[in-house]
């Protein structure tokens, strides 16, 4: 089922090139317009905008048209904090855990926005920042004391108030923290800097327990610009330019609500105001505020999968690994919907990031594989993530995806329960509900667990039990009464507040590899890229193995779409179609089950056809793709390590055949921003121009083809 969208009017939806905005929405679609030419309109289903943003050819960039988001991409043009260098991207999260810590002791009325008032809590600040840099190092690890912990120079207090202005300037956008030695190079302004550094002074005024007017805040920010201009003007120097009403308004309005209020206020009434305190911050429409957290099962389990241990004698599975497992969840708290979950080896910030992942897809058809007889379809995009201090969500991996997913992070104070006592209700509905019809239960305590073996009574498998927990979530709890929803299901609420207010869009597929895809570096050929065993390509990937001294490139996989990859060439993202067709919606666990059998069966032949494998997708049974489906939640899922191991033990040495040649996968490219530029056919690329010449004039261990045949082969070894 695919539930209304709710975009806002500043999003921006690119298709092919051409951007638009949502104008309205309807019960069915929405109407759109383009940027360019308003007069033009049109209208898309929700289904058209699901099957489009899950394409290669549209872009959906929520908040665009924002003043903020704008003058951001004036500064700079990195569009994902992921696609930054590590070291950048943990020196951008370090300086917003400063600014963060900051705003913490202002809004609490220790602190204020001066350099002496910065000054005189710099200790505190400092400790704090130290505090959050130890558990994101640590990431889940115990350490002993005395271990090494490396600490970065705090800044003086001017920096870091300069580091707050630009930080709240930009819509508390982490990427405004960025180093100016990594700036892109495009340093236009909307307005000059001395522009901006009084008008954001001004509008300032508006966030103080004088409680100004916004009217009031107009008029004084317009005669702050007259006398300064007549002063300037007698010294000789250029005119600043005068923002006009419109955008005066326009940055008052942009002011974090909460930051406002309680300038305005007092903290304690801004508090009360947003139910702080109380119920912790309500949510009206579906994702607008999701808890994570994570939750150590009561249960022992074989830490292994199903069908390996139906395949092991009775002494061999006695001597199998067990123990317990970390349960990651997503809730929604406007629904009290399950939107994600996962079994986990470890706390882990890659884990946290895998379940951001599951909150962004529909899964329908996993729930299916699971054993679920309900749909499990709630999904959307991010927007506000509520977690505790744990180590997993401090991290770096976590914060990140996050942030380039356009959503924020919120921590609450550690021992105020209540902020995040959704998610803790249902662990303890799992605990009391479920766990005791499950074998191998450890129980809350040693005294309720008495002489009850655990251990000897574990036997469900990692996939069996995620089985048991998401068939609880999906088919029983989303569909009890619900306390408080009063009354209502969490399903039917969903759907409810879905049909009135919409959902946030899920990442669009360019995105979704940009954060949750596995991350390789490939060396270019004349073929393309390739990823286990597969070549992509595409024209600028063409361009660039022809005229760059470089040969290396960075390539983004989502493991459950195989048909296209994203491939980063200078500073612009490009997608690359895989050469041989028959892989689009395919993952990788099922092109591994197939190579599988393609070698078995193929073990003499060291040629494969596209209709071979075909026919290997094929013959994966549906008890097999369920089983491969059930791996993604749990800890045996594949890692770039795996990956890398597959393509070394299954793809070396062996060739792909396919009648479509790079001219024809060319017509299938779909690049990030339509800026590719197509090679003339008479410089065509050198896998290309070989294809055309007579097999007696080719290696022969590239395969001999008769002269005119359009067929062409690829070696699948890097050259």
């Amino acid at each position: 089922m695919t539930y209304r969208m709710r975009f806002s009017e500043t999003d921006r939806l690119s298709v092919d090139g051409i951007a638009y905005r949502v104008l309205d929405h309807t019960e069915d679609g929405v109407i759109i317009g383009q940027v360019e030419n308003p007069s033009l309109v049109d209208s898309l289903s929700y289904t058209a905008l699901s099957e489009l943003l899950s394409s290669r050819t549209a872009r959906h960039e929520p908040r665009y048209f924002e003043w903020a988001t704008r003058k951001q991409s004036l500064n700079n043009e990195i569009e994902f904090l992921s696609h930054l260098p590590q070291d950048i991207i943990e020196q951008v999260l370090w300086r917003q855990t400063c600014c963060d810590a900051l705003l913490r002791l202002i809004a609490k009325g220790d602190a204020v926005r001066t350099e002496t008032s910065i000054a005189g809590v710099r200790l505190l600040l400092r400790a704090a920042v130290q505090e959050a840099e130890e558990r994101a190092q640590a990431a889940g690890n115990s350490r002993r004391c005395g271990s090494m912990v490396s600490v970065r120079q705090f800044p003086s207090p001017i920096t870091l108030k300069r580091w707050l202005g630009k930080y709240e300037g930009s819509g508390f956008c982490v990427l405004s923290l960025i180093p100016g030695t990594h700036n892109s190079g495009n340093a236009s302004r909307r307005f000059p800097i001395a522009t901006e550094v009084l008008l954001t002074t001004c509008i300032e005024a508006y966030a103080s327990y004088q409680r100004p007017t916004k009217r009031s805040v107009i008029d004084d920010t317009v005669s702050r610009f007259d006398e300064k201009n007549d002063r300037r003007a007698k010294d000789g120097q250029e005119l600043l330019i005068v923002p006009s009403e419109r955008t005066i308004r326009r940055r008052i309005d942009a002011l974090d609500p909460y930051y406002v209020y309680a300038q305005r206020f007092g903290p304690e009434a801004a508090n009360r105001k947003f139910n702080l305190y109380e119920v912790g911050v309500e949510a009206s429409y579906p994702l607008e505020r999701i808890e994570i957290d994570e939750w150590r099962v009561d249960a022992i389990s074989l830490f292994t999968l199903s069908g390996i241990i139906d395949h092991l004698s009775p002494e061999r599975r006695a001597r199998l690994e067990r123990g317990r497992r970390w349960l990651y969840v997503a809730l929604d708290c406007a629904t009290r919907c399950v939107v994600a979950m996962r079994l986990a080896e470890k706390q882990a910030g890659i884990e946290a990031v895998r379940t951001l992942e599951e909150i962004t897809r529909d899964k329908t058809r996993l729930a299916v594989d699971l054993g679920c007889e309900s749909a499990w379809d709630q999904h959307g995009g991010i927007t506000t993530i509520v977690t505790d201090q744990g180590s997993a969500f401090v991290s770096k991996k976590f914060r990140t995806a996050v942030t380039s997913l356009g959503g924020t992070v919120e921590l609450p104070p550690a021992g105020v329960p209540s902020l995040r006592s959704r998610i803790e209700r249902v662990f303890k509905t799992f605990g009391s509900r479920l766990l005791p019809r499950l074998y191998g239960r450890t129980f809350s305590n040693v005294t309720e667990r008495g002489d009850y073996d655990s251990e000897a009574w574990a036997v469900l498998s990692d996939d069996e039990l995620i089985m048991s927990l998401v068939v609880y979530a999906v088919d029983i709890y989303q569909h009890e009464p619900h306390a408080g929803l009063a009354g209502e299901t969490p399903a039917d609420c969903w759907t409810r507040l879905a049909k009135a207010y919409g959902v946030t869009p899920p990442p669009d597929a360019h995105t979704r590899r940009a954060v949750f895809g596995t991350r390789h570096i490939r060396r270019v050929s004349g073929r393309g890229v390739r990823v286990l065993g597969i070549d992509y390509t595409c024209s600028a990937l063409r361009e660039f193995h022809l005229h760059s001294v470089e040969r290396d490139v960075e390539v983004r996989v989502d493991q459950l779409d195989l048909g296209w990859v994203s491939v980063k060439i200078g500073d612009t993202w490009y997608a690359a179609s895989a050469i041989v067709p028959g892989f689009d919606g395919k993952s990788v666990a099922e092109w591994v089950e197939a190579s599988r059998k393609l070698r078995l069966e193929n073990h003499h032949v060291d040629r494969l056809s596209s209709a071979m494998i075909a026919r290997a997708f094929d013959k994966i049974t549906e008890i097999n793709r369920q089983a491969l489906s059930r791996m993604r939640l749990t800890p045996h899922h594949y890692t770039a390590a795996d990956i890398k191991r597959h393509e070394q033990q299954l793809y070396l040495g062996l060739n792909i055949e396919t009648e479509i040649g790079l001219e024809s996968a060319s017509r299938r490219d779909a690049d990030l921003f339509d800026n590719a530029t197509e090679i003339d056919p008479a410089v065509a690329p050198r896998a290309q121009r070989e294809s055309e010449t007579p097999a007696t004039d080719r290696d022969t261990n590239r395969g001999a083809t008769e002269p005119g045949s359009r067929r062409s082969s690829w070696k699948l070894e890097d050259e």
